[in-house]
């Protein structure tokens, strides 16, 4: 054997080898690259079948394919701006007992201020009472609402502002309001207000 061909057949050897690792390393990163997209094309077909049963289930629990599934019905909107008109007066006039008729009667109603989470509707009449204990102290409320949004067909959401006009000072804050449709009525289950 000639020294030439003593280094040639390790060569021929080696570069076989490499041919092959080589074949096999592309061949399993062509699957792998085909998985990926295979995998990716998957994902976007069952998002995309979530997004249009959710759709579904939004028109059907409106019942009328025409309309945006979460549009303000303007009588609801009027409903609740009325139960908020009529807390004013009562918050006006001294009546606390008159102003939680917009609340929800339950001990699930929730009430957040700065004591956090009460339960309860006679727990946050009571709270009221004790701290607006009298008229002066109560002075006239004014709401500003700033914003209404449906949550679903029987829930919105509210954000305001409230005033109170006292003869000594006008303090002021921030609610949001989850309404709820219970027996034909408009209540408020969840107030959390800062202020």
């Amino acid at each position: 054997m000639s020294p030439v061909q003593i280094w040639e057949a390790p060569l021929k050897t080696l570069s076989s080898e490499i041919t092959w690792k080589g074949f096999l390393f592309l061949e399993v990163m062509y699957y792998l690259t085909l998985m990926k997209y295979l995998w990716s094309i998957g994902v976007l077909l069952i998002l995309s079948s979530c997004n249009t049963q959710l759709h579904q289930s939004i028109s059907d629990v409106s019942g009328d394919q025409t309309t945006t599934p979460l549009s303000i019905r303007a009588d609801d909107e009027q409903a609740i701006r009325a139960v908020m008109a009529m807390q004013e007066t009562a918050w006006s006039a001294g009546d606390l007992d008159a102003f939680m008729e917009g609340y929800w009667n339950s001990e699930d109603l929730v009430f957040v201020g700065r004591n956090g989470p009460q339960y309860g509707w006679q727990t946050t009449l009571e709270n009221y009472k004790k701290g607006y204990p009298d008229l002066s102290a109560m002075g006239k409320l004014q709401f500003d609402i700033l914003r209404i949004r449906p949550i679903s067909q029987d829930a919105y959401s509210m954000i305001g502002k409230y005033t109170l006009i006292r003869a000594d000072d006008e303090p002021s804050g921030y609610f949001t309001l989850i309404w709820r449709k219970i027996d034909g009525k408009w209540l408020i289950v969840s107030d959390h207000t800062s202020g």
